[in-house]
């Protein structure tokens, strides 16, 4: 077995595209073709292969009637043992095309005329990457308003916000009347996830809610916890981040069913600063001081430091990641945009997109809902 080279020409793209496939010298699958074909040549057998998306392999055996015959296969055979011993034949497996950039995934095949990749069925994005199946939830207009007086909410199995007098008010958006419910305490900022329900008020004091279930979704009281940070994000179960006034970032460690407030905030890596985190179901994401945005890779619940930064592009005030991975964000324009091609395969996703015109001031992603904040106070849902 070795590497086959061919040198072939597309007329979207300057120049010679370079395909690769693996040559099995000999053989042929023992496997029956989707279809023949008759060429002059070698070469044809691969642009027949390419120009159709589910061709995953082909081969080309010498005969009296043509100068090779094609025989394309939807499916492809690796194993030895399954091979046909054929001195008139030779097996192509299709790798990625150099035109493509990233490579074509998941046996997803490059197109020889466009330069982009053709998925097989189930996959989808650029590089068929992620499992269709798999991909962050997507909220949409229409939307519509809803009444309250908040400078900051947050959205999980309830609403939590507070009030520009640093009140804290709740209410649940799937049941009516849908009314804000006064819960005692003042805080500056409040998140509801997975991991609890979390608090900072004007001193930085962190507070945690007890007392939280399915049935009391508001639970019963706040306790304080050591440390001191301006803003806090609850994500998955055993996943809370937070950043203090000097914009370095934290996380609490040791969040177990029997500890859920945890046991205590550890620095997630010394050196980095970041004025805003959001934790989501494939991870956490921040804004640095300068407003660029950066992605924590291997965040979980045993090591919620996880490994390292990845830059992202985009500049953004704030931004929240939800349960499904999805990502939403506030420019600097105040502009509402979200991240398009997110997956666990592909965690950061591919590129931006504007949700609807407006200026808005803030974004949380709920577990079933999109709440936005415009400038002029105006409540906005997205369900």
């Amino acid at each position: 077995m070795y590497l086959y080279i061919f040198y072939i020409s597309a007329s979207s793209v300057s120049g010679c595209n370079v395909i690769k496939a693996k040559e099995f010298k000999n053989r042929r699958p023992n496997i029956s073709p989707w279809k023949t074909h008759c060429a002059a040549r070698i070469g044809e057998c691969l642009t027949k292969c390419l120009h159709i998306s589910f061709c995953r392999s082909f081969a080309a055996v010498e005969t009296k009637n043509c100068g090779a015959e094609c025989l394309l296969y939807t499916e492809t055979s690796l194993n030895e043992d399954s091979f046909l011993k054929d001195e008139t034949a030779s097996y192509f497996h299709l790798e990625s095309k150099t035109c493509c950039n990233p490579s074509c995934q998941n046996e997803g095949l490059c197109d020889g005329k466009t330069c982009t990749c053709q998925c097989a069925k189930g996959y989808t994005l650029t590089d068929c990457v992620c499992p269709a199946s798999n991909l962050s939830r997507q909220f949409r207009p229409p939307a519509k308003q809803i009444t309250g007086n908040v400078v900051q909410v947050d959205s999980g199995q309830q609403a939590w916000a507070v009030t520009i007098n640093t009140e804290i008010v709740s209410r649940n958006l799937q049941q009516k009347p849908r009314n804000w419910e006064k819960i005692g305490g003042s805080l500056i900022h409040v998140t509801s996830g997975k991991a609890g329900i979390w608090g900072v008020n004007i001193n930085h004091y962190i507070y945690f809610r007890e007392g939280v279930s399915s049935t009391n979704p508001v639970g019963d009281t706040w306790r304080q916890i050591s440390g001191l940070l301006k803003q806090i994000d609850s994500g998955l179960f055993g996943i809370v981040y937070g950043v203090n006034v000097h914009n370095d970032v934290f996380c609490m460690a040791g969040i177990t069913e029997a500890r859920p407030s945890g046991m205590e905030f550890q620095y997630v890596e010394i050196g980095y600063k970041f004025k805003y985190v959001s934790c989501g179901g494939f991870g956490c994401w921040a804004i640095k001081p300068d407003n660029s945005t950066s992605f924590r890779t291997d965040v979980t619940a045993e090591n919620c430091m996880g490994s390292s930064w990845l830059n992202v592009d985009g500049n953004f005030i704030q931004l929240d990641s939800g349960l499904t991975g999805s990502v939403y964000a506030i420019s600097h324009e105040h502009e509402l945009y979200t991240r398009l091609g997110i997956c666990a395969a592909n965690p950061t996703g591919e590129k931006w997109a504007k949700v609807q015109e407006g200026k808005f001031k803030h974004v949380t992603v709920g577990y079933a809902n999109l709440i936005a904040l415009a400038e002029n106070g105006t409540i906005i849902l997205f369900e």
